[in-house]
């Protein structure tokens, strides 16, 4: 019952921390915009979808860690599960880091195709790393 508690606020929390729908603009000279040039909407929407899918990746797995005994009586298999889900969000962080470099010294189609497939993902990953929470602790 805990768990769930602790999981519906974090809901609560990313909704309301997500931008609104209407906030389809950004800042001229912003830290999504290159000298004379437009802030880079297409770069702000990668990075924004690949920062959620991360830190609810990472939220997954503290509430894991930190709830690990307790967990373990039950679902003893968790955090083999959840170790191999860390693994995987840190290769592909590294893999993102490295495609984001290369988007900002060559902002080119292709580039930004890459940042999305990674970003696409870690998405999968999250989506994985949510089944894992058990729904009746």
């Amino acid at each position: 019952m805990k768990l769930a508690k602790l999981l519906a606020a974090l809901l609560v929390a990313i909704t309301i921390a997500l931008p609104t729908g209407c906030a389809h603009r950004l800042e001229q000279g912003g830290a999504y915009s290159q000298v004379d040039q437009a802030p880079d909407l297409a770069l702000f929407t990668s990075d924004a979808s690949y920062k959620w899918a991360y830190t609810s990746i990472v939220t997954v797995m503290q509430l894991e860690k930190d709830h690990r005994a307790m967990l373990a009586t039950k679902w003893p298999n968790l955090k083999g599960e959840c170790d191999k889900i860390r693994l995987k969000t840190q290769e592909i962080d590294l893999r993102w880091a490295t495609a984001r470099k290369a988007y900002l010294v060559n902002p080119v189609p292709a580039n930004l195709d890459l940042l999305n497939r990674i970003a696409a993902e870690l998405q999968r990953v999250n989506a994985v790393a949510i089944t894992l929470i058990p729904k009746n602790p």
